[in-house]
C-alpha cells in the first residue's frame, strides 16, 4: 500500500516510521525546506514512550533524555511546593516507562534517522499540501501549484492550520486561548540548582504560569512562561519576544524567578490556540492525526504524546483491517476520539487552575492540593493515572 503523509512534524514522522515498519511505501510531503531544527524542550510522558518503544525508538530516546525526579507544582509568588509527584524510578515502575525530557530537534533527528533506514520512505520538501481529492480507492494530495500526489491512504499531519482539515470539515478557525507562551533556555550553571532542581515544575500565579525542566544532559534549563493577553500573537515558533515585557509580567514573583527571566539571552513568543473536538477525522481514505485532528494548548504537556499515540494506533488499525482502509479509519477514530477530547478538556481546566487570580480562591484550592498530597499519599498522582498509565499498544493485543 502507498501511504502519503502531509506534514513532517513529530506525528507525521512517527506515522511514516510506523507504516514503513509494516512494509508500506511512504511518501512524506513537508512544506518547509528541511525538517524543523528550531524548538527547545519537550516532555515525553510514559504513555508516549510506550508507543515509541513499540517502534523500537525508546532506547535511542532514553540515551539522550533527561529524567526528572519529580513532577512538581509550586507557587510563583512564594516558591512554596503545592505538591510533588515522584517521577524517577518510582514513576517508571508505576507506569511501565519513565517520564523524560528531550530537546525537540533531537527527537525529530531520531525520528528522521530511523525513517531513513527504510528504502520505502521518500521525502519531498517544499511541498505544501493545499487540499485533497477524495476517491473510493486512490485519494490524491493537491500540492501547489498544480501538482498531485496519489496514494492508497492520505494522512493529514499538517498541524493546527491543516489544509486537509479545512477541506474536510469546512472553516473552523483555531480558538485563541487568551494566552501567549514565551520560550527560552538558560545554562543550569547560571541559576540556583537547589531552587530549580531536577524536576518538571509548574510555577503558578495570577493570570500566568511558568514551566521549568532540564534538558541537554542536565546542562540547560528549558523555560516556558505563559501569560494572558496578546490576541494578535503569532503561532510561529520564531517570533522574537520583548524581554522587558516578559520581565514586567513576573516582577512580583519570587527573586529566583525574576532573576531567571532577566537571565534569558533571547526569547520567542507565540499565541496558544486550540480547536473544538471533531466527531470524525476521516473522509473516505483521508484521515487527520495530531494537531490537525485535535490541537490542544500545552497545559497538560500532551500535544506531542497524542500525535505519537495517533500514529501508532493508525498503523495498527490499517494492519488489522488489511485491505479495508475505510473500516480501519473508522476504528481508528473511534479508538482515539474520546481520549483526545478528554485531554483537551483537561488542558483547558489546567489553564484555569494554573492562573487563579483571587487570593482566597488560590489559598483554598492550592491549600487543598497541598493537604491532599501530604495526608492522602497518592491522591494527586491518581488523578494523572489515566494519562500516564495508558498504553496504546494494549488496544491491539487481542487483535
Amino acid at each position: 500500500m502507498r501511504v502519503v503523509i502531509a506534514g513532517g512534524g513529530i506525528a507525521g514522522l512517527t506515522a511514516a516510521l510506523a507504516f514503513a515498519r509494516n512494509g508500506h511505501e511512504v511518501r512524506l510531503l513537508e512544506q518547509a525546506d528541511r525538517f524543523e531544527e528550531i524548538g527547545a524542550g519537550l516532555q515525553i510522558s510514559p504513555n508516549a514512550l510506550k508507543a515509541l518503544g513499540a517502534l523500537e525508538l525508546d532506547q535511542k530516546l532514553l540515551a539522550i533524555a533527561d529524567r526528572p525526579q519529580s513532577l512538581d507544582m509550586r507557587s510563583g509568588l512564594s516558591g512554596t511546593t503545592i505538591f510533588s509527584l515522584p517521577m524517577g524510578a518510582e514513576g517508571a515502575l508505576r507506569y511501565g516507562s519513565p517520564y523524560v525530557h528531550v530537546h525537540r530537534p533531537a527527537l525529530l533527528a531520531i525520528l528522521e534517522e530511523s525513517t531513513r533506514q527504510f528504502p520505502g520512505i521518500s521525502f519531498e520538501f517544499g511541498a505544501r499540501v493545499e487540499g485533497y481529492r477524495a476517491s473510493a480507492d486512490r485519494p490524491t494530495a493537491l500540492v501547489g501549484p498544480g501538482r498531485e500526489v496519489e496514494g492508497d491512504l492520505l494522512i493529514g499531519a499538517d498541524g493546527v492550520r491543516s489544509a486537509l482539515r479545512r477541506q474536510m470539515i469546512g472553516p473552523d478557525a483555531p480558538r485563541f486561548t487568551g494566552c501567549r507562551a514565551w520560550r527560552f533556555t538558560v545554562p543550569v550553571s547560571t541559576v540556583d540548582p537547589l531552587f530549580f532542581k531536577s524536576a518538571a515544575t509548574i510555577w503558578v500565579g495570577p493570570h500566568r504560569h511558568l514551566v521549568t525542566y532540564r534538558i541537554a544532559g542536565g546542562r540547560m534549563l528549558n523555560v516556558v512562561a505563559v501569560t494572558e493577553g496578546g490576541a494578535d500573537a503569532s503561532e510561529t515558533w520564531v517570533a522574537e519576544g520583548d524581554r522587558s515585557e516578559l520581565s514586567t509580567e513576573f516582577e512580583t514573583w519570587v527573586e529566583p524567578i525574576r532573576a531567571l527571566v532577566a537571565e534569558s539571552p533571547r526569547c520567542h513568543v507565540w499565541g496558544l490556540f486550540d480547536r473544538a473536538p471533531l466527531n470524525t477525522w476521516s473522509d473516505g481514505r483521508v484521515v487527520l492525526i495530531g494537531d490537525a485532528a485535535h490541537a490542544m494548548p500545552p497545559f497538560q504537556a500532551q500535544g506531542a504524546a497524542m500525535g505519537v499515540e495517533d500514529a501508532y494506533a493508525l498503523s495498527r488499525c490499517v494492519e488489522l483491517h488489511s485491505g479495508d482502509v475505510v473500516a480501519a479509519l473508522t476504528r481508528f477514530v473511534a479508538l482515539r476520539r474520546d481520549r483526545t477530547a478528554r485531554m483537551l478538556r483537561s488542558s483547558r481546566f489546567n489553564q484555569k487552575l494554573f492562573h487563579l487570580s483571587s487570593g482566597p480562591v488560590r489559598f483554598g484550592v492550592y491549600g487543598l492540593l497541598r493537604a491532599a498530597d501530604k495526608l492522602v499519599p497518592g491522591f494527586v498522582r491518581s488523578r494523572q493515572d489515566w494519562i500516564y498509565d495508558y498504553d496504546v499498544t494494549q488496544a491491539f493485543k487481542d487483535g
